[in-house]
């Protein structure tokens, strides 16, 4: 009887809260819409010191070109770190991924659980023998992605079934 009063009050505290994240909708767009100037003001960031980067780059080169040395590309550089924003998570996104990784894992990317494997518990055939923490970071994003569209989503689903 101990156990069903636990899971009881277990069931009505799960059922608050979702009920409180489907009342307030207004309360998640602010969150995403601060989250969204977070990111915008990032980027913004790291746009300008991209610009001083090349600027910097254009006085070597033509620094390396007077005095007869090898200039490296620049190129690739300027690639690499483009690509970076474009997998940079909002402050929201981000919180519900570390959740989830905390609650499903504890964080640990060796942790195993029968089928299930990682700091996020994908299926171990998701991962095609690759195991490595980069492999199972850009595989989580992408199952995210295509199953609940973002983190936040996800841990919605994570708080309703304590799975996702």
């Amino acid at each position: 009887m101990h156990s069903n009063n636990k899971m009881i009050t277990f069931t009505v505290l799960v059922s608050l809260l979702i009920a409180t994240l489907f009342l307030l909708p207004h309360t998640k767009a602010n969150a995403d819409v601060v989250a969204d100037q977070q990111a915008n003001t990032s980027t913004t960031q790291n746009n300008t010191q991209e610009t001083e980067n090349t600027q910097t780059q254009t006085i070597n080169v033509k620094k390396a070109k007077k005095h007869g040395k090898k200039i490296v590309s620049s190129t690739k550089i300027k690639k690499h770190s483009s690509s970076r924003l474009h997998k940079r998570l909002s402050a929201a996104n981000a919180a519900a991924k570390a959740f989830i990784a905390s609650h499903e894992s504890g964080g640990s990317y060796t942790a195993s659980n029968g089928t299930c494997y990682g700091k996020y518990q994908l299926a171990i055939s998701y991962y095609h023998g690759n195991f490595s923490h980069k492999n199972q970071e850009r595989l989580a994003d992408k199952y995210v992605k295509s199953r609940y569209g973002s983190w936040v989503a996800a841990k919605a689903f994570w708080l309703a079934h304590s799975w996702y």
